[in-house]
């Protein structure tokens, strides 16, 4: 379940959910979609579909102010230009000029209503028998922008970054390695959300390098503890929530209603340096061991066909470097490391389609975290490793987001 309590105020919070213990891209999903058809030509083999429309941010060129955009077959859609345009209109979105940010902040803070009323006004533009944008060629050269021309940058300024330990598999997997498989989930994992904060400031998009980072290795035997680069260097299959307005100071949100904060859904590779984290997370948990990366992928982008509904996710880069406030990428022992994450926002409005019960609780949790009615995503995910200097990749795992 979602715990409401690690809900900031006034502040953008990714939540991120470890659900296997394992590397971290791709995805599929079957669904017959209705009818809707866009004015601009979409591929059968296309990420962006008009029942997609993730939200990103993007730069013309690396000296332009970031501007917000939605995606749509091999283009970014400027928002700012149809903001200008004055076809934002709805009750909500024409008094505001979210849509003229550097990032998505304010628009998140609006909540869903605000949200839906931006998704029907993009669908109903971007739409092949609604003419506004279709037959309007200045307006179509302003916003419609060639994806392989822009930069993708962060969408957000994150205020917060949770990890949730939320999937059994992972819990028992990963406990078996640090703890052996008699003391492999603690009982509190049973019932409440265990989590911990991480480092925000180290989340950045993904293509950027990463380097190996540096620390105490986990002692063997006598010997002594090392310091030097990690010898297990690991990535992670997770995904992530991007929670949009948050609650007032003290003020708890009701489980039932945590669903109403969150935007949308994106792949995080939560990167860990094992035998770093294995020696210091004792007992307060993870901190260098897991500070120097996450990883947020560049397409978490779904492909819902009209005809075929396949959904599928890949084009991930790995690599990440992390930005302090002072302005300085460093890693724990002052050298340049990173953090990753994915420039598109799948919305949870689009994946409502692919929603489905969640596993039952046992035991049943405890009244504040009872929810009336517990959902999941059917959103099947693989992981493919290429190594460096080949052509060919090769799967290494599969899950699914429900599990």
């Amino acid at each position: 379940p979602f715990d409401s309590r690690f809900l900031p105020f006034s502040r953008l919070l990714l939540v991120c959910f470890c659900f296997t213990f394992a590397p971290s891209i791709c995805n599929a999903v079957s669904y017959t979609f209705m009818a809707l058809g866009s004015f601009i030509q979409v591929l059968p083999d296309s990420h962006f579909s008009i029942q997609n429309l993730p939200y990103g941010a993007f730069k013309a060129h690396p000296t332009a102010p970031a501007r917000l955009a939605t995606a749509i077959g091999d283009y970014v859609v400027d928002l700012s230009e149809i903001a200008k345009a004055g076809l934002f209109n709805g009750p909500i979105l024409a008094a505001s000029d979210c849509f003229l940010q550097p990032t998505l902040n304010n628009f998140l803070a609006l909540g869903r209503p605000a949200w839906k009323e931006a998704r029907a006004t993009l669908q109903k533009l971007l739409s092949s028998t609604e003419p506004t944008l279709r037959d309007n060629a200045d307006l179509r050269q302003k916003s419609l922008v060639p994806m392989s021309k822009v930069e993708m940058v962060i969408p957000m300024e994150i205020g917060d970054y949770t990890d949730f330990y939320s999937s059994m598999h992972h819990a028992k997997n990963c406990g078996t390695i640090f703890r052996g498989p008699q003391n492999a989930i603690p009982q509190n994992w049973f019932h409440l959300p265990i989590a911990y904060h991480g480092r925000a400031s180290s989340i950045v998009i993904s293509g950027t390098n990463i380097n190996r980072p540096r620390g105490q290795g986990y002692p063997t035997g006598q010997s002594p503890p090392y310091f030097g680069p990690s010898l297990k260097l690991d990535f992670e299959l997770e995904m992530a929530a991007v929670v949009g307005p948050g609650n007032e100071l003290g003020k708890a949100i009701d489980v039932n209603e945590a669903a109403d904060h969150i935007f949308g859904l994106v792949l995080m590779n939560d990167w860990s340096a094992r035998d770093i984290q294995a020696w210091e997370y004792v007992p307060l948990g993870p901190f260098l061991g897991k500070s120097f990366g996450k990883t947020m992928y560049s397409c978490f982008s779904f492909e819902l066909r009209l005809q075929t509904g396949m959904r599928s996710l890949n084009h991930l880069n790995f690599g990440e470097k992390r930005l302090d406030k002072s302005g300085e990428v460093m890693d724990s022992t002052g050298l340049k490391v990173g953090t990753t994450i994915s420039p598109w926002i799948v919305t949870l409005d689009a994946l409502e389609p692919f929603a489905c019960d969640a596993s039952k609780q046992d035991p049943h949790p405890l009244p504040y975290l009872a929810e009336k009615i517990s959902k999941n995503y059917d959103i099947e995910l693989e992981v493919q490793i290429k190594p460096s200097g080949q052509t060919d990749s090769c799967v290494v795992t599969r899950s699914n987001f429900k599990n």
